[in-house]
């Protein structure tokens, strides 16, 4: 019989995938736990930084662009 040690498991919200417990923990307070796991939440924080940066790309050819 094998002495493993049963580990909480969450459901990640955007990827539905059965993940440790550990994987939602939040950065800011470690003591919470988000819906998202740590890999969704980093995918999520490079699509918005890089969307950030198309914006700020078109707002600085419309000011140029501007009379």
């Amino acid at each position: 019989m094998e002495d493993d040690i049963p580990q909480a498991v969450r459901n990640c919200r955007t990827c539905q995938q059965d993940l440790p417990q550990v994987e939602f923990r939040s950065v800011k307070d470690p003591t919470k736990f988000t819906g998202e796991c740590a890999s969704c939440r980093a995918r999520r924080r490079e699509r918005e930084a890089g969307s950030r940066a198309a914006v700020a790309a078109m707002r600085n050819i419309a000011l140029r662009l501007s009379p």
